[in-house]
């Protein structure tokens, strides 16, 4: 991921090989090692780093890869800090602790090249750092209606969205993940549905001047 091998020497988990920029992920000689490594996987006699062609999140971030959500969905990648330890994640640039796991630190390079390329992330050059740029949060579409609370009567309904991408520096914050109204079901119920006689009494009574049915 880095164009030049100065670029590539400070990464840890990189080493320039025949003047290409190698990631040392996987790097394991032994098929148990590499196995313990649910990050890599081994095959034809070698370790190598697991596709990661997940389709959805829990698959993909369970194999330790990393996980970039879109509006269609997502994407599964592989990751160079998922699955370790926190006390080595600490001591890597390009990686945070988020809620006790060690997950990719966004929009991380060195390279202004790599940075302004990727439209999610700017080059500050006031800290000489990749920053993700200053947008707004990003939702899904707002879901469907849930159906009323109450089979009869008032209740409420509820819909929701997700958040697909988290505001930049300077954007505009997450809010409003549901939302909920009231409504109304005008039917008469049936008093054998119910189990609990408060219950279907009160709702006989709003929906129905007619006697209780037995």
């Amino acid at each position: 991921k880095y164009s030049s091998a100065s670029d590539c020497s400070q990464d840890p988990l990189c080493a320039v090989v025949n003047n290409v920029c190698t990631s040392l992920v996987c790097a394991y000689s032994d098929e148990d090692t590499c196995a313990s490594d649910t990050r890599c996987v081994w095959a034809s006699g070698a370790c190598a780093m697991s596709s990661c062609n997940f389709e959805t999140q829990s698959d993909c971030e369970t194999a330790n890869c990393r996980w970039t959500p879109e509006i269609s969905g997502g994407t599964c990648a592989t990751s160079e800090c998922r699955g370790r330890t926190l006390d080595v994640c600490a001591e890597m640039v390009q990686c945070e602790i988020n809620n006790g796991v060690c997950i990719d630190r966004f929009c991380f390079t060195t390279s202004v090249s790599d940075c302004t390329s990727d439209p999610s992330c700017d080059w500050d050059p006031a800290t000489n750092k990749c920053q993700p740029t200053s947008q707004d949060c990003m939702y899904t579409d707002w879901s469907e209606w849930s159906q009323c609370s109450v089979p009869c009567g008032m209740g409420t309904s509820t819909r929701s969205r997700k958040i697909v991408r988290q505001p930049g520096v300077g954007g505009a914050a997450c809010t409003n993940l549901s939302y909920t109204e009231t409504c109304s079901i005008q039917s008469v119920c049936v008093c054998s549905q119910y189990d609990n006689l408060l219950e279907e009494c009160t709702c006989l009574l709003y929906t129905s001047p007619s006697p209780r049915d037995s």
